[in-house]
């Protein structure tokens, strides 16, 4: 239903701008994608087709219903930590990060809660040759991060005197 009423507002914007030429609005903004002929896009100085993603094409990501004798305020940490490694504002990063520290911070060794902002923190920079990758990744809260990296100014500020 969006992707019908968007593309009726996307083709006459496009129809507009070519003077009310219909054939000429389809060859200029729209090209074939797959099987589908009506994309809203162009095709790059390398021939890769950039377009609109259609709404049906978003994969749905359900929630998972808390269990009824469930509560934030039960002690029950590691429960309310791994649902939210598998919340949907989550990031897929963090979430894998979560489930691989069990739910606690790497920095302060305290668990996440709904309401936490949480990070990714890079244990060897990416400036100085660390990598994209699990073992070079950590979560942390949000204050954790700004202490981690205060540490490393303070630290490169001693070195830089002596």
């Amino acid at each position: 239903m969006m992707d019908k009423w968007f593309f009726g507002k996307i083709f006459h914007w496009a129809t507009k701008k070519c003077k009310n030429n219909k054939r000429k609005a389809y060859t200029k903004y729209f090209i074939k994608v797959r099987n589908r002929n009506w994309c809203f896009g162009y095709h790059n100085k390398k021939g890769e087709a950039i377009y609109l993603r259609r709404y049906d094409s978003t994969p749905i990501r359900r929630t998972i219903q808390v269990k009824s004798n469930e509560s934030p305020y039960n002690n029950q940490l590691l429960y309310w930590s791994y649902r939210l490694a598998d919340d949907n504002r989550t990031s897929k990063w963090i979430g894998r990060l979560i489930r691989k520290q069990q739910g606690k911070c790497e920095y302060c060794a305290k668990p996440f809660y709904v309401w936490d902002n949480i990070e990714i923190h890079h244990i060897k920079e990416l400036a100085k040759g660390g990598a994209m990758t699990k073992t070079n990744l950590s979560a942390v809260h949000r204050v954790c991060h700004h202490k981690l990296h205060n540490k490393t100014k303070l630290e490169s500020k001693e070195n830089n005197v002596n």
